[in-house]
C-alpha cells in the first residue's frame, strides 16, 4: 500500500511527572501512506491560539522521526532504549530536547482499515527532567476514501 489514504486520528498524550498525570486528547483528520514497511501520518494541530502546526510523523521498524512545522517547530528522532537530540523552537525561542525512548509498538489491522502505535519516552528540555510521555494514536481510513 503505497497511496495515500485519508483517516481520523485520535491522539492521546499523557506526561506523569512523578506526582501527577496529565492528559491531551486530539481528534483531527489526516492522511496515512505505508512506503515498504514505512508509515507516514500527516495532520494538523492548532495550538493555544497559534496557527496550525503541520505534523509528519515517520514510524519505521526501528526508528520514529517526529517533525512538527508552523509557530512552532521541532524535530525529535526515536529510537528505542536509546537517548536521542532534538530541537524544540516556538515564538519564545529554541530549546534542546533529549528523549530517553522506552516503547515503540505499532500494530495495523487490514481488515479493520486501522492502526495503533504507542511511544512512551521520557523528556529532558534544555537540561530539566520534564516526565515520561505517553503518545497513543488511534487511526483509521475514512469510509469510502
Amino acid at each position: 500500500m503505497s497511496h495515500i489514504k485519508e483517516v481520523t486520528i485520535q491522539l492521546n498524550t499523557t506526561i506523569s511527572n512523578g506526582e501527577t498525570d496529565e492528559t491531551y486528547e486530539l481528534l483531527t483528520f489526516g492522511t496515512m501512506q505505508n512506503k515498504a514497511g514505512t508509515w507516514y501520518l500527516r495532520y494538523d494541530e492548532v495550538q493555544n491560539d497559534l496557527e496550525n502546526v503541520h505534523t509528519i510523523l515517520k514510524w519505521a521498524p526501528e526508528e520514529v522521526f517526529i517533525m512538527r512545522n508552523g509557530k512552532v517547530k521541532m524535530r525529535q528522532r526515536f529510537l528505542k532504549g536509546l537517548m536521542t537530540v532534538g530541537t524544540y523552537e516556538s515564538p519564545y525561542g529554541v530549546m534542546q530536547m533529549l528523549t530517553t525512548t522506552k516503547n515503540m509498538d505499532h500494530t495495523y489491522n487490514e481488515d479493520a482499515k486501522a492502526g495503533k502505535m504507542i511511544l512512551t519516552y521520557d523528556l529532558n528540555m534544555n537540561g530539566n527532567d520534564i516526565g515520561q510521555y505517553k503518545m497513543e494514536i488511534h487511526y483509521k481510513e475514512e469510509a469510502n476514501k
